[in-house]
């Protein structure tokens, strides 16, 4: 299950490989995508679930993240030779700690208080903190709506 959704996700990235879409818009469509491959695919739940619990069903899984932050690095350092990223932000380390994070937020939203957030609205909020730190001249309102226009359907 867990190998079976997390095959799909290299299939993710191949639209925005396309030139045109700067990188830091690629990197919030893209998350926009695998977000609502998780709130929408039950293959995606279980598997994300069951990688979740790992350590206590004692299975061999794949980890996606090492690929997932690759390709974040490389759209950050995209950015940053675009002129587009922040001083001092290191794609690697920024990479890193978006995928950590937005994977937090994808697992833990359901336990918030009130229960089932709005993703839109969540996301939103994320991207709006991150990209105010990762944009050289930040607009994340900007960045989020064209995002919002690229995506194919709203979550």
């Amino acid at each position: 299950m867990v190998r079976e959704q997390f095959a799909t996700w290299p299939q993710m990235l191949a639209p925005y490989a396309a030139p045109g879409i700067p990188p830091l818009e690629k990197l919030v469509v893209l998350s926009f995508g695998i977000a609502r491959s998780l709130r929408e695919d039950v293959v995606a739940r279980a598997g994300a679930r069951l990688w979740a619990e790992r350590r206590g069903i004692e299975a061999a899984v794949p980890t996606p993240f090492d690929a997932w932050a690759l390709a974040a690095t490389r759209l950050l350092a995209q950015a940053r030779a675009r002129g587009e990223l922040a001083a001092g932000v290191e794609p690697s380390a920024a990479a890193v700690a978006l995928v950590c994070a937005f994977f937090g937020i994808c697992t833990l939203t359901d336990e918030l208080p009130g229960g089932r957030r709005d993703w839109r609205e969540l996301l939103d909020q994320w991207w709006t903190l991150m990209l105010n730190s990762l944009q050289a001249e930040p607009d994340p309102a900007a960045l989020l709506a064209r995002a919002r226009a690229r995506t194919p359907v709203q979550l």
